[in-house]
């Protein structure tokens, strides 16, 4: 099954760090009795021969129902954001909506499966088709960061007009605002430079899919290290502002 790619605070906090841990100390934990680790999105499950079907059933819709509450805090945290923007909003939802549907759809089948090929082959179709822990879990959180930086950058975007007219009231008084232009032209760069960066990062993030799920792992950690910069760059701009305030208070 194909998802859609392109369409796509304490309690906010407690979720991402959920999301956080939902594929880390489950990972540490493994399988019951030879049986895979139920979180493992990496590749299709091994499951060995040998082990009963009833076995393998329960241990596979435990599988799926651990991504299902995945998916359910995903789609949580992303009503719960704040600063998403409508199309970033919708594409996640869309995500979200079509992997519950159809793990829902799987859950289904599995229940009513009486063979291991079966099994096996639903087992696959888990990991494969959706990469819930390895993809959309990362995928919503670095989304959302994303956007609470920007929001941020673009608050301090929306002051530049009237610190320029700032700048220009006082060189028209005769003051000498030479200073206080230089760094308001870095504060510009600055918030220029976070909002483009972190604009490009969500919209690779939003374009993976399972299909091209290879690839994920190095768009995360590009991701990761836009976003980083980016913090950086909006702690240097709220210096630039107080002191662009520090000059022309002078």
């Amino acid at each position: 099954m194909r998802r859609v790619a392109a369409l796509v605070g304490a309690g906010l906090v407690a979720i991402v760090l959920l999301f956080g841990s939902a594929g880390i100390s489950q990972a540490a934990s493994g399988g019951p009795g030879g049986l895979p680790n139920p979180a493992a999105d990496g590749a299709a499950p091994v499951i060995p021969a040998g082990i009963p079907v009833a076995k393998v059933q329960r241990w596979l819709l435990r599988a799926l129902t651990e991504r299902l509450d995945a998916l359910s805090a995903a789609s949580g945290a992303v009503a719960a954001a704040r600063n998403l923007t409508t199309p970033d909003r919708a594409a996640l939802a869309a995500v979200i909506t079509s992997d519950q549907s159809g793990l829902a759809s799987l859950s289904t089948s599995v229940a009513s499966e009486t063979s291991l090929t079966e099994l096996r082959g639903s087992a696959a179709a888990m990991v494969v088709n959706f990469r819930v822990f390895a993809l959309v879990v990362p995928e919503v959180r670095a989304v959302i960061g994303n956007a609470r930086v920007l929001a941020k950058a673009v608050a301090l975007t929306a002051l530049e007009p009237s610190i320029q007219t700032a700048i220009t009231t006082e060189r028209n008084n005769g003051r000498g605002t030479v200073a206080a232009q230089r760094v308001y032209e870095k504060l510009v760069a600055e918030l220029s430079g976070i909002e483009s960066s972190l604009e490009g990062a969500s919209a690779s993030l939003l374009a993976l899919t399972p299909q091209n799920a290879a690839s994920a792992q190095a768009t995360f950690a590009a991701a990761a290290s836009t976003a980083t910069v980016a913090r950086g760059q909006l702690g240097a701009a709220r210096m630039e502002l107080r002191e662009i305030v520090r000059i022309l208070a002078a």
